[in-house]
């Protein structure tokens, strides 16, 4: 083979890889338009199946004073948690209808109920400020404490993946390798309520963490928590924009990094509210494991 035609032959040959790669960048591109194209479709199809209208519709009564009335059973378990947590040393705030209620002027009134506990009955939100062995130390130990007939402590775990403290007890956001410290000063337990002791978050804390868990959509027992937080928020000027920077810092890294993360927290809040869209997931990623196993990486 003579100089020239050799020349020509790599030509060819460079042009040929050039074209491969092209080909290959653009499949893979088209290859990631559809797998996002059809994770919509799918979250499109889960938005047509309505949810129960009994568990839309649940929210806490509210009483026409500005106090707090609970039943026997609630604030036997409120007073267990205080002494738990005095006992191990470990901090700890009441989320939910009744840590809003002791920080807003709104009263509450808790209907009281005979048996177990059942779903749809006012539950106690409890949001633990310590590092992860603490924490589950504390879960245990309420746990294992709380008769057949109590309310339903929820450790808010939603609440505990986002929000991480370190062995120093210094607050942090995370997910997955994400991590951004934020103010110990957004965790400082307010008690405006001593028997059954009710500590509570700030309630600009408060809003933040409900932004973090929820993605644009809430419903309407959250979003009149947050109208009730928002009014509160007067009480507490402290706590300032620039303390609650870090939260927007994060949602827009999780954004960054994983794209999927909050579209899918909606779908998430579907699924808990009806399972007929369980059986859709399950049923998705049955048909479709590589699809998923791709799509791991942007949620």
């Amino acid at each position: 083979m003579d100089q020239s035609a050799h020349k020509n032959f790599k030509s060819q040959r460079v042009v040929k890889n050039i074209f491969i790669y092209q080909s290959s960048h653009v499949f893979l591109h088209n290859l990631k338009l559809y797998l996002y194209l059809k994770l919509w479709y799918n979250i499109w199809l889960m938005t047509l199946v309505e949810a129960p209208k009994t568990l839309q519709s649940t929210s806490f009564a509210e009483s026409k004073s500005s106090e707090i009335v609970l039943p026997d059973k609630y604030r036997a378990a409120l007073n267990l948690i205080d002494r738990t947590s005095r006992r191990l040393n470990i901090p700890y705030a009441v989320l939910g209808s009744i840590g809003v209620a002791s920080v807003s002027s709104k009263g509450l009134t808790i209907p009281d109920f005979s048996g177990r506990w059942e779903r749809g009955k006012t539950d106690i939100d409890i949001f633990v400020m310590s590092k992860e062995q603490q924490r589950k130390k504390f879960f245990s130990s309420v746990r294992s404490q709380l008769s057949t007939n109590s309310p339903l402590v929820d450790f808010c775990i939603g609440h505990h993946e986002n929000i991480g403290f370190n062995y120093d007890e210094k607050p942090f956001l995370r997910y997955k390798k994400i991590h951004i410290p934020i103010s110990e000063k957004l965790f400082n337990p307010i008690v405006n309520i001593k028997d059954p002791p009710i500590p509570a978050l700030p309630p600009q804390t408060y809003i933040a963490m409900i932004m973090l868990c929820n993605n644009s959509t809430y419903p309407p027992r959250i979003a009149e928590r947050i109208r009730l937080l928002i009014d509160a928020c007067q009480q507490f000027p402290d706590i300032n924009q620039e303390l609650l920077k870090p939260f927007n810092t994060f949602k827009n890294e999780v954004n960054k990094y994983y794209p999927l993360h909050y579209p899918l927290i909606d779908v998430r809040h579907a699924i808990n509210s009806n399972n007929n869209l369980q059986a859709i997931i399950d049923l998705f990623k049955n048909k479709n494991p590589k699809i998923i196993k791709r799509l791991r990486k942007y949620y």
